[in-house]
């Protein structure tokens, strides 16, 4: 669940009071891609190759990852199916799905602190364009744990002072392409 915010201390005050573990900050850049015979905004699926520089503060930690991301599974929330492997090199995975016709889209990039709040992990992003926004989440086994999990979320929604009723189902990409 995505929601935008305008107070980013205040909320992290509000972490720090329910004992939320701070993870770190990382800085992400995300190439998206479109296929070349489907045209994923219609379908409601992403490719992108995310480089994270984990632990932002020393600059260490460095990964590349490839996601595929499947349509949504739920009406209330962005819940989907993602499949991901890591990767050695930004160009060379950039560069491979360009010579298999996949198109650039856009590059979202962002700077994301992360919290861990009894296994619901919890971010708050500051997208370049954009603005401020805290994402909760939680990984869920199948299908069926998807109510009772966004039950909890809402809860939790609840307890740091956001109104769940403000969530946002569009991911940043989708923003930034309706700003340009």
């Amino acid at each position: 669940m995505k929601l935008p915010i305008t107070d980013i201390v205040s909320l992290q005050d509000k972490l720090e009071l329910l004992n939320a573990q701070r993870l770190g900050i990382s800085i992400q850049s995300d190439m998206y891609f479109n296929h070349p015979c489907r045209d994923f905004s219609s379908t409601d699926e992403a490719i992108r190759i995310r480089e994270s520089i984990d632990d932002a503060d020393s600059g260490k930690d460095k990964t590349i990852e490839l996601t595929y991301k499947g349509p949504k599974l739920s009406s209330g929330t962005k819940t989907r199916v993602e499949t991901s492997i890591e990767l050695k090199r930004m160009h060379n995975a950039s560069l491979l799905l360009l010579q298999l016709g996949f198109k650039h889209v856009q590059t979202v990039k962002k700077t994301r602190t992360s919290y861990n709040l009894n296994g619901i992990t919890l971010t708050i992003d500051q997208i370049d364009g954009l603005g401020a926004f805290v994402e909760v989440e939680k990984i869920v086994e199948s299908h069926e744990d998807i109510p009772r999990v966004e039950k909890q979320l809402n809860k939790l929604l609840d307890k740091l002072g956001l109104d769940p009723s403000t969530t946002i189902r569009v991911s940043y990409l989708e923003m930034l392409l309706e700003l340009s």
